[in-house]
């Protein structure tokens, strides 16, 4: 049996691949800190331009400059994205392949202001980062729940496609499916829990919200398929929330770590494997991981975190975005059909 391949994200080593598709990434003393429950930007009409209106100061163009250093003189790159407002305080939350590696970003603004911004955290498997922009009183734009979608509801998605002369451009469709998983075989990603939409999105659409007509951003745009038309993806708000949270309280974030390889039932569905009846199979338990400390086996079920079900690997992941290093979780575990719980010291992400 061919071995399933295995990729470590970053708050948990996550399943194979759930199917295959051609993709391409989009882009070309302060103040009490924003407490994110306050923030209510519903559209009072319900309609695509209330929406839009809501959230139009929301949306930054993001350019960041990044100098390439070789034996000859130095040269530099630019790539070009979007970003929304998460805080007043200029907390915008956007792609790590918009950002991640750069020397400098800035951030344009709807009133045409250019500022400089600063990388605040990112993470490539996750393909999330959050900047923060110099200066305070900007539109934060409120982050919904990307659970309570529905296929076929009307979403808008807003950013800066192909370059900044076409910034907030605003364009329409619907939620085409959910749960969509990614594999990108050049660098061996992959990208879970997607949201699908048929919303226009193009390069330099990387970092701009996908958004419901509450004003609410529901994603976070960030790959569109290569070789066909009306297949765009956004990373669901809900997997952006912890992250956004804890660096608006505190300031920073550390990704936990549990350290297992493991797949669900539609994955080995899929992958003409034996499918557990329920939870999530671990494949590979890491050395020297938290989970290996913990007694965790190869062949092991993972059925619930806190008592909370997991039905997939993305519901395991986003349960434990919410934790911290250092922190005990309880997992319920079968083993050869003996369900028993575990506890498990999470550790800083190696």
């Amino acid at each position: 049996m061919k071995k399933v391949v295995h990729i470590l994200l970053t708050a948990v080593l996550s399943a194979v691949i759930a199917f295959f598709v051609s993709v391409v990434m989009l882009d070309s003393a302060s103040p009490a800190p924003t407490d994110p429950s306050t923030l209510v930007a519903e559209a009072e009409d319900g309609t695509l331009q209330g929406a839009a209106e809501k959230l139009s100061a929301s949306v930054v163009g993001i350019s960041s400059v990044k100098t390439n250093h070789s034996f000859s003189l130095p040269s530099s790159s630019q790539s070009i994205g979007s970003g929304v407002f998460v805080s007043r305080e200029g907390h915008i939350l956007t792609n790590h392949h918009v950002v991640g590696d750069a020397d400098r970003i800035f951030v344009t603004l709807e009133n045409g202001r250019t500022n400089e911004a600063k990388r605040i955290w990112s993470d490539a498997a996750l393909d999330i980062a959050v900047i923060r922009a110099e200066g305070d009183g900007f539109s934060p734009a409120p982050l919904g729940n990307a659970d309570d979608l529905a296929v076929g509801e009307t979403v808008l998605a807003i950013g800066n496609p192909l370059s900044l002369q076409f910034q907030r451009t605003v364009t329409a469709g619907i939620v085409s499916a959910k749960n969509r998983i990614l594999y990108f075989s050049d660098t061996g990603t992959l990208m879970e829990d997607l949201i699908q939409t048929d919303a226009s999105i193009n390069p330099g659409n990387s970092g701009g919200p996908l958004i419901n007509l509450r004003g609410e951003v529901v994603g976070i745009n960030t790959v569109k398929a290569r070789d066909a038309e009306g297949m765009g993806f956004a990373i669901s708000a809900n997997l952006c929330r912890p992250i956004v949270d804890r660096i608006l309280s505190e300031g920073q974030y550390e990704m936990p770590y549990l350290g297992i390889y493991a797949y669900d039932r539609e994955t080995a569905i899929y992958m003409g494997l034996e499918p557990p009846e329920e939870g999530l199979y671990i494949s590979e338990v890491e050395a020297d991981s938290p989970a290996k400390a913990a007694g965790l086996r190869k062949g092991d079920v993972i059925t619930a975190l806190g008592g909370e079900h997991l039905p997939r690997m993305a519901s395991l992941r986003e349960k434990l975005l919410s934790h911290r290093p250092g922190e005990v979780v309880e997992l319920e575990i079968r083993r050869n059909g003996t369900p028993f719980t575990v506890s498990v010291t999470l550790s800083k992400q190696p």
